[in-house]
This record gives C-alpha cells, structure tokens and sequence, in this order.
C-alpha cells in the first residue's frame, strides 16, 4: 500500500503515482444507473473533509466523483483494468503504446491538438501504465471542466491510432526501453522482476521489450484496445470543485452509445517458490546495486497491513532499521529501502541499496542481519506506534491536491472495488502488534523464498562475491538467530513579523487538514562558494539533522518519525536551510526539532566523516547521470568566472579538503538571524509560532550580517561548445543563452517563450518527436538567478541521431527568430503557466517554500499574487523583443554527451 519515490518512478511509465487494479470487481454490477452517496461516519482520516458520490452509468462504467471546493482546479482521471500483466509475451508493451496514443488523436481532434488545448486552458495531460491499469489524467481549472470531460471521454472512445504516429510512437518507446539501460536503480527492479517470477506476466518489465515493441502493428493495437476499453472495464474519478450530479449528468451525455462486453482475463499463477535463487551480473555503470525479494501477499489480503508496517519500520522511514545500520552508522550504502508491493496478484517484499562495490559482501550481511534479527526479536510498541504515525501522515498528506484526491478513490475501486477500502486499511494499521509483525515476517521472509540479484560495475575484475556465499551470508544469520531464540526465548491568512532578533516570521493559517510544512530559509548556497569549497552548503545542509546540542542524528530522526514528521537540510544556487512536515498536533515537538537543527548544530567529527564519504559516493555516482552531465559542462561553458558554474555537491576535491573548522565558519556566517526567513502553512496560529520561535531562539542577537554581492557575467560573444564523450546508448544535448535576473521584467516573456517552445503542444516538442522522431525527451527552460541565469534546452537521443536533432533545434529557434509567435500560442502558454500556477499552490510545501524565498530574495512573500497579472501582461512584442535579446545563435553554448565510437 505505501509508496515511495524510488518504485514511483520504477514501476510508472510516465513518472507518476504506481495505481494498481482491484483483485476482484463484478462486471456484472445491476446497481441502478443513480447515484449511490458514500457513508462516510466514522471515517476519519481515510478521506479529510470532500463528498464523494458513486454512480453507475447507464453503459455499466463506474463514475466517482469527489466535491471539493478549497481550490479552484479539477482532477479528471480514467482508469482502464488493463495494464502490462494482461498481455501475452508476442505483444508486451501494447499497454504502454496505448497511453503513448491515446491523446494521438480521435477523429473529433487531430494530432497535437489534444495537448495544446489543454495546456491552453491552463491545464496539463498526461497518463501512467503499470501492471495492472493504464490510466489518463487531467489536472485543470474547474471552469475548464466541460473541455476536461470531453477530451478524456473523447480519446478513450474515440482514439484513431493513426499508423504514422504509431510508427513515430514506437520510435519513442524503443526510445525510452535504450534510455532504461543507462538507469542502474531501474535495471536492478528489472532484473529482481524478472527473476522472482517465472511464470506470471509480473515478470516483464511494463514497458515491454524493444523486440515485442517492434512487432506491435496497428491491428493488434486496435484488437486490444477493443477487448479492454470498454464501460465496464473503466472507471472514472473527477475531484475538485465541481457538482457531483452535474458531472454525472454531463459524462452520461458524452458516452451515449459507448458499448462494449466485459472482456474475461485470466493470468497464470506464480507457483510457490521453494528455493533461492541469486543472479550476478556487470553492466557499464559507476555505481552497484543490491535488490532481494521475497514473495508476499495482494492488497486485499489480511496479512498486508502488518507486512507494509514491517517496510515502514525495516526501511521506509527516516529512522528504519536498515538505514540506521548500513547508511547512517556504518556507511555501507548511499542508500536503502525496504518496499512492499503489494498489487492485484501476489507482490513483493523489495529490499535495494545503492553503495560502492567492495562494500557489497559487508552490506548484505548487514541486511540479512537486520532482517533476520526481526523474525526474531519484537519491535518495541513505541517503535510499532512511531511506524502507525507515519502511515497515517502519508495518508493525510496525499490528500492535500485534487490529483491526490482522485488518484486515492481510483486505486481503491479499481484494487478492491470498495472506495472505503481505506479506513478498513488503517484501522487494520492500528491494530498490529508486534506479535503481528514477527508472524508475517516468519512467514514471507524466509530463505526459500527469497530472491537476490546484484549489479557490479563492469570494471570490476576481481571476485567480490559467489552466489554460493550470498546464500551461506543468509544462512549464517538465521542460524545465529534461530539459536538465540531457543536460548533465550483552506482560507490563506497571511501573517509576517521581523522578530527582534532579526529573524523573519510568514506564517499561513490553513486548517483545511491537520498538517504543518516549514521552510527555514537564508542566502548562501553556490553562490557564497568558490573552486576550493565549492559543495560547502550542501555539507552543512546535510549536516543540519546529524546532530545538535540537545539531540544526536537518532533522536532528531526518531523525533520525526514519532510525530508524522520529515526534516532534512538542503542546499540550491542562491540558497542554504532546512524544511520539515508534521502532524499539527504535534506542532510544538516538530518546531523545537527544527529550530534546534537549524541553530544548534554540532558538527561531530565522526558524524562530518560520514557525510563527507556519502557525499564523495554522490559526486562518484553523478557519472552515471548523464542529464546532470550534460547540463553541468554546458554550466561550466556558459559561466567563465561566476559561481553558478559550481555542482551543488561540490568537487571531489573541494569535499575532502573541507575541515570542521570551515563547516562551522561557513555555518556561523550565514546562519543568522537577520539571514533567516522562516515560513510557516497549516493548521497553527501564528501567534503560537511566534511563540516558539522566541522561546527556541533564546538569547539570539542580531549580527550585521551583509548580503553578498557579485558581479554579473554577459555570456559568450561567440558560439561556445563542449563536448563529453560517455559510452551509453543515448546521447545527451544542451544548447542555452544567458538569461537573466529574477528582478527584470524580461524573465516572464522568457517563461511563457519557455513553454511555446518546450511544452507538450510546443514548436521543439512537436518538430523534434512527434513529427521526425528525433528525440525522447526534449524541454526547454527558463532559469533565473539573482545574477544572470540562463535559458536552455535539453533534449536526449539516439546516438545515430544527435548531429540532425541538434540542427532541427537551431531550424526551429531560427524560425521563431524570423517569424516570431502567434497570439495563439502566447495564450496557450499564459492559460498553462497560469493553471499551472494554481494546480502547485495547493500543496502546502510548495507555498511556504514560495513565501520564504520570495521574501528572502527581496521580491516579498506575497509575489506569488501578482504572478498571474505578470504573466498575462505580456504580449507577442514583448516576446519578440527577448527573442532578439536573449537568443542569439550565434552567441550560444551548446553541451553534449555522447559516445565516440558513434
């Protein structure tokens, strides 16, 4: 049930939220066509405030929708039972074409038109396909809802499936399948697949394989579209402000006539596993990767809730027990997780760890260790109820956009069929004892089950390790434990105040859900930096949670998990701080923590040492990111002596130089009072946390702190070009020009031109993929700075393509030069900028994060208000002006990273 960041972007094609399918749903579902509304007594935090009513149409599809009126934005999602596990092997991968074509064109819109309408209206598009469901989302303005409506019902009813764009489509998959080999997090979650299942179709990746891709022809495409799309194998969720029998009413008008039988489906079970199995294997990477699996129960099975608890308190939390151990105390690792998985058919309990190669046998000692310790050993009720907490903030806080809301109802009707399936779950959670936990944990995560691959550097030549002593490295634990235990048996009321101390208070009282996000903010980052310290406030960042005078890094970490809580520093071009979320109830705990990391850190010697080798293993492992690779030598192109050239992370050899004495030099000059803006959104009252703010600060005076200032630099006067040469399948490229400063009025005709150019419906994105197939990925970027930033695009691409799809890019900027913009698109961008705008100023993490560095930067924490009049003021002159100002051919940079051989 929970999901975390590493399987949501393994397990979705489009980078989105993993959804899985219901295990059993009648097809057959008599109901009357009227609404049926939701009882939601006693219900509570399962669905936080909304009305949520359940209708079945007149053609047998599922509609759900949820009235929400705290934000002018809707949520329109289409949820198909169909996903990569329905396929046979000749056609895997024709799920994921699907979600590639839908929005392709129906015969109402053509090609392109899709996209570009609702970016237009101010909206956005997208869909994901996992193994079990292939779902197409909308996220828009509510005024915008008919359009929304029409387009979904449109393309799943209507879709053309055009051969040409076919071709172009299956040029981008094949694409996307090269480009998932240069991703080691994605091929070793490949390959435990992969080797845990042999008979059911969990065993293939979703996207499919480049040979089944390319035997895909139109017809099979149209025979599979037919079989699965059709009303009863659907379910619709709408959530946001709008009027549950108005949608009812208006998609039972669009889908008249949409017909269809309930296809029958049957997958072939997995059979028990009864040995272990280990697979090794090399690949051109920096960076190895460990990932086990154990076979575990579906979703709707009794033993979950216990066995998702047992990955909270494993390895999904800050505090878990495999992160204290092999990342945090050890170092073994860069990072872990433990994951259970847990879709329509029986899933997985995944544990994966990122770390340097020779670190390989001392690691999975250390999980079997772990692991082993807790089939044995009970975990403490205070630990078990920190694990409830957690479940229930995530629960909480995936509530807080209309795209959560309506992806929430969606996964529970399409993997259970009930949409209250959610408060069963978590009083289930609150239930577990460790009694409990030590039951599943006997029961799944046994040494005949378990399956185990490691991916290793192919430079490595020496033996690091056998399958054979993989498998003694686990037996050997559970033989010392199993001997042991024979032994031993929504309103915004904004509110600022410069404190005495000089430190700036924004605080936005918002009891809409009981939830606080915190931004403590000061100026600092890469640009307080130079060559030989350079990665300076990205060490302190790290080091604001290891430790302070009046907690170590476990008690900060233990301090969190107890309260539903985050914290973590971090570290940007023009800034340094920390941020932190919490339940409002525990608000009091939850700032003390905060402001004890942000002012009274310690910097431990043996805790400095431990950041510094993990930073050193990040720096190490950027080799195998070759976006960030491309994007770094064009940065280090464009900026001659400005240290917006600088990584984040800093250099090798600016991190093993850095001293504790330099930390705290560094720490002390900008961590002060006059420095910091901190900014408060949620359920508190801003009096309260001025409160805590003053009794956390005693004695805090000000400094005389002045802001740095530094000189801007103008940009290359000639064509700049650089070029990396990495052997991977794709090849990266960054073409860019000197843009230009928060403060000028240019940066929004830079914005808006960002998007004529890169969006979905956008000149790059419409010559370079759709209409030649040049590239995968192609963007562009507006990056503003409190000196000159920079304007760029990226894009990656075959090898064989890369001279022709960096000319198509200068065809294309050549073009909007000589002819410049219509009208028409200047609107488009502005609705999409706009209703983008407002669809990220739900979140509560993205306003104080906005607040405190708006006010920071001197541009005032209530610029996000006058954003929108910006934005609209611009016009196609004023376009035209920065087209001939900023992007100028002849004075650009462009980066690539690509293969010599090709």
């Amino acid at each position: 049930m929970r999901y975390i960041l590493v399987l949501l972007f393994l397990f979705s094609c489009a980078g989105l939220i993993k959804e899985e399918r219901p295990a059993n749903r009648d097809l057959k579902d008599n109901t009357s066509p009227k609404e049926v509304i939701v009882k939601k007594e006693n219900r509570s935090m399962d669905m936080v405030n909304g009305n949520i009513k359940s209708y079945l149409l007149d053609n047998g599809m599922r509609l759900i929708v949820e009235e929400d009126h705290s934000a002018p934005v809707v949520a329109i999602q289409s949820w198909v039972r169909v996903g990569s596990a329905d396929e046979s092997d000749e056609i895997a991968g024709v799920a994921h074409l699907h979600e590639h074509m839908l929005f392709k064109g129906t015969a109402k819109r053509g090609v392109g038109e899709i996209a570009k309408i609702i970016e237009e209206n101010g909206g956005d598009i997208n869909a994901w396909t996992s193994f079990d469901d292939t779902v197409y989302h909308i996220v828009m303005p509510s005024a915008k809802m008919d359009m929304g409506l029409d387009i979904i019902t449109d393309v799943i009813m209507n879709s053309s499936f055009d051969a040409k764009e076919l071709a172009k489509e299956k040029e981008v998959v094949l694409e996307e399948l090269r480009q998932n080999k240069d991703i080691p997090q994605r091929r070793i979650i490949d390959e435990i697949f992969t080797l845990s299942y042999e008979v059911h179709p969990y065993k293939r990746p979703v996207i499919g394989y480049i040979e089944s891709v390319k035997k895909i022809n139109r017809q099979k495409i149209l025979d599979f579209y037919k079989k699965f799309y059709v009303p009863s194998n659907i379910v619709m969720v709408v959530a946001g402000d709008v009027r549950g029998d108005e949608v009812f009413n208006k998609v039972q008008a669009l889908m008249n006539g949409f017909g269809g039988i309930a296809p029958d489906v049957s997958r072939n079970p997995e059979p028990e596993q009864t040995s272990p199995r280990v697979k090794i294997i090399k690949d051109k990477f920096v960076e190895a990767q460990i990932g086990i699996a154990w076979h575990i129960s579906d979703i709707k099975d009794e033993d979950t809730p216990a066995i998702d608890l047992l990955s909270v308190l494993l390895g999904s939390s800050q505090s878990s027990k495999l992160r204290e151990s092999i990342v945090v105390d050890k170092t073994l690792a860069t990072d872990i997780f433990a994951y259970s998985y847990t879709p329509r058919d029986r899933g997985l309990f995944i544990v994966g760890a990122g770390l340097p190669f020779v670190n390989i046998p001392a690691t999975l000692k250390e999980i079997f260790d772990v692991i082993l310790r807790y089939r044995y050993e009970k975990f403490s009720s205070s630990e078990v109820n920190k694990a409830i907490v957690q479940v229930e903030s995530d629960d909480i806080f995936s509530l807080t956009t209309m795209q959560g809301r309506a992806r929430k109802l969606g996964f529970y009707q399409m993997m259970t069929g009930d949409i209250n399936f959610g408060k069963r779950y978590l009083d289930r959670i609150r239930s577990i004892t460790p009694d409990d936990l030590i039951r599943v944990a006997k029961k799944y995560l046994t040494y005949e089950n378990m399956s185990v691959v490691i991916l290793l550097p192919d430079s490595v030549q020496e033996k690091i390790i056998t399958e054979e002593q993989v498998l003694k490295t686990f037996k050997d634990a559970e033989e010392f434990y199993s001997k042991r235990e024979k032994g031993d048996g929504v309103g915004r009321e904004i509110y600022k105040k410069v404190l005495k101390n000089g430190i700036t208070l924004i605080v936005e009282h918002n009891s809409r859900l009981p939830i606080v996000s915190v931004r403590a903010v000061s100026l600092g980052g890469v640009r307080y930096e130079n060559e030989k310290n350079s990665g300076m406030s990205y060490f302190i960042s790290r080091m604001l949670t290891r430790g302070n005078s009046s907690m170590n890094t476990f008690q900060i970490m233990r301090g969190m998990d107890n309260i539903g809580g985050s914290i973590s520093g971090y570290a940007g071009k023009n800034s340094l701080g920390i941020r932190a979320e919490f339940l409002s109830k525990y608000q009091d705990m939850g700032m003390k923590i905060l402001l004890d990391c942000l002012f009274n850190s310690t910097f431990s010697e043996e805790e400095i040492e431990k950041e510094r080798r993990l930073i050193l293993e990040e720096i190490k492992n950027r080799e195998d990111d070759l976006t960030f690779q491309a994007m770094q030598l064009f940065l280090n192109t464009m900026y001659a002596k400005h240290p917006y050239r600088y990584d984040i992370l800093g250099s090798e050899a600016s991190i093993t130089k850095i001293t504790k004495e330099e930390l705290i030099s560094f720490y002390k000059r900008l961590i002060v009072p006059e420095n910091v803006v901190i900014s408060v959104v949620g359920d508190v009252e801003p009096q309260i946390v001025e409160q805590m703010i003053e009794e956390g600060t005693p004695g805090m005076k000000k400094t005389g702190f002045v802001p740095l200032k530094l000189d801007a630099e103008s940009g290359p006067k000639e064509v700049k070009r650089a070029v990396v040469y990495k052997e991977k399948e794709q090849a990266h490229i960054v073409v860019g020009f000197m843009g230009t400063t928060i403060y000028d009025k240019d940066r929004y005709a830079l914005e808006l031109l960002s998007v004529i150019l890169g969006g979905q419906s956008g000149r790059l994105f419409l010559e370079l993929r759709d209409k030649r197939s040049l590239a995968y990925t192609v963007s562009s970027f507006q990056v503003d700075g409190l000196e000159n930033g920079y304007f760029a695009i990226y894009l990656s691409c075959s090898q064989t393509k890369t001279g022709v799809a960096e000319n198509a890019v200068f065809e294309v900027l050549n073009q909007v030069i000589k002819n410049g913009i219509t009208k028409e698109e200047l609107d488009r961008a502005k609705n999409y900028l706009t209703g983008i705008h407002s669809i990220e100023m739900q979140e509560y993490s993205n306003r104080a994060y906005l607040y405190s560095l708006d006010e920071l930067y001197g541009l005032g924490y209530d610029f996000h208000s006058k954003y929108i009049g910006l934005i609209n003021a611009v016009t196609v002159d004023d376009i035209r002006d920065v087209l001939n100002k900023y992007i100028n051919p002849s004075h650009s940079v462009i980066a690539v990273v690509k293969s010599q051989a090709k």
